[in-house]
């Protein structure tokens, strides 16, 4: 009977110990779960104060810019009518007409002058009767009293019939009296590029979900939800008074819609802040815990179940597990061998056959390992194995350790990882057996070496490019120092040299040629960088190719003469001489090519091209360039990396202006690019000769075209066109006006996009001829005001010509500049010729 009731006291011990971990699981999770809450109310606390914070002070930003604009434009102001004060102190009262240019030129509303009995004297105004306007406060005491202390000055900003102004008054110059001017600000509207308080908070997300908003106590004036700005404070609000309670920590709660939010409110510059956030986001650690709590406790009690399933199993499931680990090792590794150490014994399990030959079933476990390291493995493997397979020191090196492992190259050069792995200990933890497995490694350890090897010469090519851009840059130190160091020496030789017309001819052209240089500097650099990231798109346009060479040849002849050499040409009748490609890449190419071959030649040698068609298909043709000289040609060394980029044939210093390594990495990527290749045979000291070979498309309307086609005028005339210049930089400025007027153009000037707008919207319809446009200008850019007078309801605001002028050069720019509206598109330094030939193409279109 004692023995019956023993023998389920085990089993309901089993199941106490496990409701009792199952309770303290609950208990645990449920004081985790509290402190979570506490820590995630604390968590919107400070993300509430956070976002307060940046309220403030974004709000506190916002009317620092508001005071600051404020502050400068009444100064401006001021500046302008004591400047028109002084004007007329020196001649007296002005014509009326003089008057009202001053006025309209200086941006001003409008303008009055009174005399000491404050009747007015002259007045200007583009929206009525400026005296009447402002005869309250030319009477009041601060600007009468300007009259008795004429030092004193008045201005303010003031809000009148819904409009805000800007006035300033000074005392007249010369008598006593005074002067009155102001100025009509515009409203400033979100999205125009100034700050406003509408955009304080646009685009910006906070953190975990929240809806912040500013109001001025009736209206949201701002909100990161657009929708939310303009609606009033009963609307959106109305539970933050009422319904809204407060916690212990100071944190507000409010219940919205059966929905709960928590959050925050605060005062900053007479406005109110507020950040709410949904309860969902506050509490989802604590959620999330919840539920991942509720799994872990389900996998615990299951965890039970399965513990006590395997007790009972007992060993049987241990030599199950054993079995199935040896057979899933045996299925994927070469030789698999179990080793009892205390017995020195073994028992082969998996083995090739080659391994069974070698090795005796009769012999010890050390025997085994000593015949296999003799017979398998190399003589540079052998004592690494020894060591890694001594039975005699492995229960030692293996305490604490999951497996070792060790690398063999066995005879025939193959080679394997010899993993040894515990596969039972005894009751103090010693190793007592252990699996010696063996596996194949040789497409890894190969895979491995190659990697190693890729890696090495990746490093060397990484090396190699370093250390041509470093010498890159050293040469471009020098070689952009030394234009520079020549223009202004030749500006400091031009002004000591006053009166000398030759002297001063002499200076002009070293002075281009030195900013020529850099600009071809700037050009190469930013030709490879489009190259490098994929900008350069080739065009399909019909070209003259024998007219498209001799243009190149005429540019270049001029510096062949100065250099001594002799530049001619090969002309067969080409089959096919209309095609179809990319002329502007195509002569960027030949002048590379024939540009290197004039500037690295020798006084007395020669540069010959030729052109020749290879085969035609009827739709496409082969065409076959050369260009030979007889200059100083490249060494054998230098021909191995002519095509690399900053690659050039001597490093050193040079005094002569030459080139950035550039040129013929640009080439050999664009004529790859249109489908064709570049080679060269060249001999040091006798010269190099140039083979590009380049497909085309033949253009099928070639004959249409040259009859219709009417040459372009070689002179044509703007004088008396009137053109409006868009410009922020008053030297640009400067320089483009000189252009135009001493070409007999009458100019007008805008200094921002804004303003170009307003004054062709101003002007009568067909006043402007053309309008040359900057781009990047501040206030408004020159694509938006190009958008923004084609879409004008006027018959001229679709058709004026508009050329852009601007620094970029990149396609993307000039596409941009194209969908805006731009007809033209100038880079610069502006070349007059290619403006006036911009200017004539688009008044003939």
């Amino acid at each position: 009977m004692h023995h019956t009731k023993e023998m389920p006291a085990q089993p309901r011990r089993r199941a106490g110990l496990r409701w009792v971990s199952l309770v303290l699981s609950m208990v645990v999770l449920a004081v985790l779960l509290v402190v979570l809450w506490g820590q995630d109310q604390k968590n919107v606390l400070a993300t509430t104060d956070e976002t307060i914070d940046f309220l403030k002070e974004r709000v506190v930003r916002y009317d620092n810019y508001v005071t600051n604009d404020k502050t400068k434009s009444l100064i401006r102001l001021l500046d302008k009518t004591a400047e028109l004060s002084r004007c007329l102190g020196l001649s007296g009262t002005a014509d009326q007409d003089i008057f009202d240019d001053y006025v309209y030129n200086q941006r001003l509303t409008g303008a009055v002058v009174v005399d000491e009995t404050l009747r007015p004297i002259q007045q200007s105004s583009a929206d009525g009767d400026t005296y009447a306007y402002w005869y309250d406060m030319l009477h009041s005491q601060n600007v009468t009293s300007i009259i008795t202390y004429p030092t004193k000055s008045y201005m303010t900003r003031v809000e009148r019939d819904g409009e805000s102004y800007d006035v300033a008054v000074v005392a007249r110059t010369g008598e006593k009296g005074l002067v009155l001017a102001y100025y009509k600000r515009h409203e400033v509207v979100a999205g125009s590029g100034e700050i406003t308080m509408e955009s304080l908070l646009t685009n910006y997300k906070f953190k975990m979900d929240g809806v912040v908003m500013v109001t001025d106590g009736t209206q949201i004036i701002a909100s990161n939800h657009q929708d939310l700005i303009g609606q009033t404070v009963s609307e959106c609000l109305q539970f933050l008074d009422s319904d809204t309670k407060t916690l212990k920590n100071g944190l507000l709660c409010a219940k919205v819609g059966g929905r709960s939010w928590y959050g925050g409110k605060a005062q900053a510059k007479g406005n109110f802040l507020y950040a709410f956030f949904p309860s969902n986001e506050v509490y989802a650690t604590f959620r999330t815990v919840l539920g991942y709590g509720l799994a872990v406790l389900a996998m615990v009690w299951l965890a039970f179940a399965l513990i006590r399933y395997r007790i009972e199993q007992g060993d049987l499931r241990q030599i199950q597990k054993q079995l199935r680990t040896i057979q899933a090792i045996s299925s994927v590794y070469t030789a698999v061998v179990l080793l009892d150490i205390r017995s020195n014994t073994w028992e082969l399990i998996q083995a090739e056959d080659r391994l069974r030959i070698i090795t005796d079933p009769k012999s010890t476990a050390t025997q085994m390992l000593q015949s296999i390291n003799e017979h398998r493995f190399s003589k540079d493997s052998r004592e690494d194995f020894a060591a890694f397979s001594d039975l005699s020191t492995l229960p030692q090196r293996m305490q604490g350790r999951d497996y070792i492992t060790q690398n063999v190259q066995d005879v025939n050069g193959r080679w394997y990882v010899s993993m040894i792995a515990p596969q039972k200990l005894d009751e103090q933890g010693a190793l007592t057996e252990a699996l010696l497995i063996f596996r194949d490694i040789t497409e890894q350890q190969r895979r491995e070496l190659d990697y190693q090897m890729e890696l090495k010469n990746t490093a060397e090519e990484a090396k190699r490019a370093d250390a041509a851009k470093t010498s890159f840059l050293r040469r471009m130190s020098h070689d952009i120092r030394t234009p520079i160091n020549g223009i202004r020496g030749m500006v400091a030789i031009s002004r000591c040299c006053i009166g000398d017309e030759e002297k001063q001819e002499a200076c002009r052209e070293k002075i281009l040629s030195a900013s020529g240089f850099l600009l071809n500097l700037v050009n190469d650099v930013l030709d490879m960088s489009k190259l490098e990231s994929g900008q350069v798109q080739l065009e399909h346009v019909p070209f003259d190719l024998p007219e498209l060479g001799d243009g190149v040849l005429s540019l270049l002849e001029t510096e062949a003469q100065r250099r001594g050499v002799t530049l001619c040409a090969d002309r067969p009748v080409l089959p096919h001489p209309h095609l179809l490609g990319s002329p502007l890449h195509l002569r960027q190419v030949l002048q590379n090519i024939t540009g290197n071959a004039v500037k690295y030649n020798r006084e007395g040698g020669s540069v010959r091209t030729g052109c020749e068609e290879l085969s035609c298909d009827g739709k496409r043709c082969w065409i076959r360039l050369t260009c030979a000289d007889t200059g100083l040609g490249m060494s054998e060394e230098f021909q191995q990396r002519a095509f690399e980029p900053f690659a050039q044939e001597h490093n050193d210093a040079r005094t002569a202006y030459e080139g950035t390594g550039l040129g013929l990495a640009i080439t050999k990527d664009l004529v790859e690019r249109m489908g064709g290749t570049i080679d060269f045979t060249s001999k040091e000291g006798e010269g190099t000769t140039f083979f590009l070979t380049i497909p085309f498309d033949i253009d099928p309307d070639a004959e249409q075209t040259m009859e219709t086609e009417q040459p372009e005028a070689q002179s044509f005339s703007i004088v008396g066109r009137n053109i409006l210049v868009v410009e922020d930089n008053d030297l640009n400025m400067e320089i483009s006006r000189f252009l135009l007027e001493n070409e007999g153009a009458c100019v007008t000037e805008a200094w921002n996009g804004k303003e170009a707008v307003e004054l062709f919207a101003r002007s009568a319809p067909g006043h402007f001829d053309v309008i040359l446009m900057d781009v990047m200008m501040p206030e408004m850019d020159g694509l938006e005001a190009t958008r923004r007078i084609r879409a004008m309801d006027r018959p001229d605001a679709r058709t004026v010509p508009i050329i852009a002028m601007t620094a970029n050069a990149f396609s993307d720019d000039i596409q941009r500049s194209r969908e805006a509206g731009v007809n033209e598109h100038l880079s610069k330094p502006l070349d007059l010729p290619l403006l006036l030939q911009a200017i004539h193409r688009c008044l003939h279109q």
